[in-house]
């Protein structure tokens, strides 16, 4: 698949290499009724994208998102797992052919940022796999297809890993997943493949001896000291780094008071890079990058996701489409465009090239060996 710009024309959206035979399942007309079958549910998905737009919530919070989604899905007769795999906010929704074959499965996003709202349009992501996972069900449906078709409910994408929590449970191994799909919102041109930055973040503590600070200072040890000694320290590195590196951090807690030698400080981290080699190599002792207790968050825009996680596991998508907005995603203005019709539309066209593509891994002979094939070449060998 090929970078597209925003279009109302599926066939715009879905670009095929000419030289490739294309199931005769997957040809015009087969497009044709996947978007009369999203534009049949475009008033139903619209109140579903307000009510998670209108009503935002912090990851692993979303339980307006995890009510009004799962309630969605069974009443369209899917089955329903809420709360899935311990995670209160996270879900799978599967809708089974009953007959073995490919297992195509869409991630839904739906965690809000602080105090902006949805400013990342997670309420278009989950309005477009929602429209994907529908249409590719009608298709087994209508046409005896073989396979199944999973839509996991992901929360707390913005920085809680939401997606690797429910990776290391096994969720998607435990449904035999083969290909994993989904998009991003964004303010610039639309893609059929977005590649995202390696990430990975960090709180920093540093642990002193308190003293006060004027009478006898000298039997402290000062915490804060260590902290931004180390925050210098990487500020400095910056200077040495490559364009596609970037480093940052604040200082989540400086001490209690300016009379006492500090006894803990701590700060957040986060560093990104072009690929998860890059990241590997700025760990390196050469850079004197803190070594404290660390979470690990992998994930080419500078943006970084959870979903680069699901990407090193198996074969997967993650498609960015345009909607119209003032400035890009993690302001105010964005998350006013996540909500206007055009937007909605947007998603709703971004959800039937995701049918569309899923609908010819289950449908097009070999394709899905081609697809693990170069993953495994590219991917699974990093």
């Amino acid at each position: 698949m090929a970078p597209h710009r925003c279009a109302d024309e599926l066939e715009d959206v879905l670009l095929v290499d000419a030289d490739v035979p294309v199931d005769p399942l997957l040809d015009t007309d087969r497009l044709d009724e996947i978007s009369a079958f999203v534009n049949a549910q475009t008033a139903a998905l619209r109140v579903l994208n307000l009510t998670i737009h209108d009503n935002p919530e912090l990851g692993y919070h979303e339980f307006v998102a995890h009510d009004v989604l799962t309630r969605f899905m069974e009443a369209r007769g899917w089955k329903v797992t809420r709360s899935a795999y311990g995670i209160a906010t996270a879900f799978v929704a599967v809708f089974d052919s009953g007959v073995k074959g490919p297992v195509v499965s869409f991630n839904a996003e739906y965690d809000c940022l602080k105090d902006i709202g949805h400013a990342c349009g997670h309420n278009l992501i989950a309005t477009a796999s929602v429209a994907a996972a529908l249409a590719t069900a009608e298709c087994i449906q209508q046409h005896k297809l073989k396979g199944k078709v999973i839509l996991f409910g992901t929360p707390a994408e913005e920085g809680g890993g939401g997606k690797i929590r429910l990776l290391d449970a096994g969720a998607y191994k435990d449904h035999g997943v083969d290909v994993s799909l989904m998009a991003h919102p964004g303010n610039v041109e639309s893609h059929a493949l977005v590649s995202t930055a390696a990430y990975e973040s960090f709180t920093a503590e540093y642990s002193g001896k308190e003293a006060h600070a004027a009478a006898q200072p000298w039997e402290g040890i000062n915490a804060l000291d260590g902290l931004i000694t180390a925050y210098n320290g990487l500020s400095a590195l910056r200077q040495q780094t490559k364009p596609k590196d970037i480093i940052q951090g604040h200082i989540t807690n400086g001490g209690l008071a300016p009379n006492i030698i500090h006894a803990y400080a701590s700060g957040n981290f986060v560093i990104r890079a072009e690929n998860r080699k890059r990241l590997q190599e700025l760990r390196k002792p050469e850079y004197p990058i803190p070594q404290p207790q660390i979470d690990f968050l992998l994930g080419f825009s500078n943006a970084s996701t959870d979903q680069g996680n699901i990407s090193y596991a198996m074969p997967s998508l993650h498609a960015g489409f345009c909607i119209d907005a003032e400035a890009g995603p993690h302001t105010p203005k964005f998350t006013e465009a996540a909500r206007t019709q055009q937007a909605h539309d947007s998603a709703l066209t971004t959800g039937k090239a995701l049918a569309a593509t899923a609908v010819e891994v289950l449908s097009r002979q070999g394709y899905l060996r081609e697809i693990k094939e170069e993953w495994a070449k590219n991917v699974g060998s990093q």
